[in-house]
């Protein structure tokens, strides 16, 4: 029973994680598990480039997260970072002025053969459904 209650959580995760999504740009954070950690499928395109790849995080450092993307829709001020547990990989949000924001970082295979630099400029309103996907993601735990 449990096992389907956690399928099921994760089923409904998947129906909205696209964070971005114009222009060119794409960014969706898939959840694949939680067990000791949170493992989450990230898919990027920037212009011509794109690349995925696996991300682990704890559930302290997504808690974490949630906070600061929090003050960061409140207030249009600050930064903050996810960084991967298993490798170099990592996720930057900056408010720059007037609510735009960069999104920005690096992701790469744990056996870095392929690593994708990024940079996606947006704006706050995709605060409020990124902070949702993590919600979401601790819920299933």
């Amino acid at each position: 029973m449990k096992l389907k209650l956690k399928l099921l959580m994760i089923e409904l995760f998947m129906e909205n994680n696209i964070l971005l999504n114009s222009d060119n740009k794409f960014l969706r954070i898939e959840l694949l598990h939680s067990d000791a950690y949170f493992t989450f499928y990230i898919t990027i395109k920037s212009e011509k480039f794109s690349g995925g790849a696996d991300f682990s995080v704890f559930e302290s450092d997504i808690s974490c997260f949630i906070k600061a993307l929090s003050t960061m829709h409140n207030k249009l001020v600050g930064s903050c970072t996810l960084k991967d547990i298993n490798s170099d990989s990592y996720i930057k949000l900056e408010m720059i002025k007037l609510g735009k924001m960069l999104v920005y970082g690096k992701i790469e295979d744990s056996f870095e053969r392929f690593i994708m630099k990024f940079e996606i400029e947006s704006d706050q309103s995709v605060l409020p459904n990124l902070i949702n996907i993590f919600e979401r993601a601790l819920l299933t735990k």
